[in-house]
């Protein structure tokens, strides 16, 4: 299925499980064993959206494989290529995200499991549990205002184990100010409370320029406390 926006800061999403309306503040219940698989996505603000409604009412068993998320100019992405909240056990796999790319007053990600904000030593978590994502390729993942850009970001899980392996993540800049930063995988944490994450075999390169005249910070990995 090859899915394109009016514009990427615009149309919403490409494909999106929501409730009765889909948007960064409205939620579903119950939407459970999706799949989306092989379609290419661009020209809009995210490219796929599941967002379940609480942290007692997750969606499970959603899968996002083999897409082809974004392009260059035009095609952009306005803020994540896939964006999932309160989900268990979702496989985020075998994705292409091609240039997210915005100045929109708010965080931009290749990978948005969990959260939708970052900003310096918090991270707004969205819980999900039991993520994987694997095999993902991720880049230019650029922010052009004051704000935070992740290739990967993780929300702070509060059981199962989650897995971060094998995703190739370049060109993730941001000219943030101070408590934002650019950062190649972000994960979340709430000191000893929670779950397990494992982060093994990715390949991340944090080059680029960024705003010499800002407070400007980049990472490879990068662990936020819970907001």
């Amino acid at each position: 299925l090859n899915v394109s926006g009016n514009a990427s800061t615009t149309t919403f999403a490409g494909i999106g499980f929501g409730s009765t309306t889909i948007g960064t503040s409205t939620v579903g219940t119950r939407n459970d064993n999706n799949r989306v698989q092989n379609n290419n996505i661009t020209q809009l603000q995210f490219g796929v959206v599941s967002v379940g409604s609480q942290s007692a009412a997750k969606n499970a068993g959603t899968v996002v494989t083999g897409n082809t998320l974004g392009g260059a100019g035009i095609a952009a992405l306005g803020r994540a290529g896939v964006w999932i909240a309160f989900e268990d056990g979702a496989q985020v796999t075998n994705n292409s995200v091609v240039d997210v790319f915005a100045s929109n007053s708010a965080d931009v990600f290749g990978l948005a499991l969990g959260t939708i904000s970052i900003s310096g030593s918090t991270i707004t978590t969205q819980d999900v549990a039991n993520v994987t994502a694997t095999g993902n390729f991720i880049g230019a993942v650029a922010k052009t205002d004051t704000f935070s850009a992740a290739g990967i970001a993780l929300g702070t899980p509060n059981y199962g184990t989650s897995r971060i392996a094998n995703n190739s993540v370049y060109g993730v800049v941001a000219n943030g100010t101070a408590g934002d930063f650019a950062g190649g995988i972000v994960v979340g944490s709430a000191g000893t409370t929670y779950a397990p994450t494992q982060i093994y075999f990715n390949s991340v390169s944090m080059t680029g320029p960024r705003d010499a005249g800002s407070s400007a910070t980049a990472a490879c990995e990068a662990k936020a406390s819970e907001k």
